[in-house]
């Protein structure tokens, strides 16, 4: 029994442990240029302005990370995040990107740059966000392809002061994540502690060891008599009593 409760003291800990690296490892979407982890820190792109790069194929991308611009250069790629150009005999524009499809991706094993990445209809866009402190501008180059060519995949990555992460104003979590972990960590220290506690104080053993016990068996009868008391108008029912008795 010494062995149980050694375990289960062990999957509490890496319970907590794990939700708080999961929890520092995401940058949470909290507009279409800023992410936010859960210490406070984040990454913030809305003084970034819009940039541009040429492609191998001689196209060129123009990109804008907060909204969907009005002042592109190129005044048919208005209201888009990423529009490309077409420099071929006949230029043609299309729309590759919005702001609102933009999402923050996480590094990846052995990688240390998050991604901003949009998908409009068959395009992937794969923007890595590198953070450069001492540059006083903000350039976007192509990136090579990881693996083999996709012309459905454009990979990019924004060389700017703006990609570093930074301490951002605000609550680092939400009311609703702090209540969540609040009930998690409460109902773990609840069961694994008051099972501890009834082990070694009581001498409990088995079902025993669960705190209150009894209420957590009544429980699903209770809910029972709950539902069956708010089905009948909230009156209260004689226990034994027939349909012409309660007539």
């Amino acid at each position: 029994m010494h062995s149980l409760i050694i375990f289960l003291l062990f999957i509490l800990l890496q319970i907590l442990n794990c939700t708080a690296i999961t929890g520092n490892s995401i940058c949470r979407k909290e507009t279409a240029c800023r992410c936010r982890y859960n210490d406070g820190t984040g990454i913030d792109l809305k003084e970034t302005s819009i940039v541009s790069v040429t492609l191998a194929n001689y196209s060129t991308i123009y990109f804008h990370p907060c909204t969907d611009s009005t002042l592109m250069p190129d005044k048919a790629c208005n209201n888009t995040s990423i529009c490309i150009k077409s420099n071929g005999p006949v230029v043609t524009y299309q729309n590759i990107g919005t702001a609102a499809e933009g999402e923050f991706i996480p590094p990846e094993i052995h990688q240390t740059v998050n991604r901003l990445e949009y998908t409009h209809n068959d395009i992937h866009t794969i923007i890595a966000l590198i953070c450069v402190e001492n540059f006083d501008q903000t350039h976007l180059v192509e990136l090579p392809a990881v693996g083999a060519p996709n012309p459905k995949v454009v990979n990019l990555g924004l060389y700017s002061p703006t990609a570093c992460i930074v301490d951002l104003p605000g609550e680092g979590m939400s009311s609703g994540s702090i209540l969540v972990m609040f009930f998690l960590l409460t109902s773990a220290i609840y069961f694994i502690g008051g099972g501890t506690a009834l082990y070694f104080l009581r001498g409990a053993r088995g079902r025993e060891m669960i705190p209150h016990v009894d209420f957590w068996t009544d429980l699903p009868y209770l809910v029972r008599d709950g539902a069956v008391f708010l089905q009948n108008g909230c009156k209260v029912t004689p226990p034994g009593a027939t349909v012409y008795d309660q007539i």
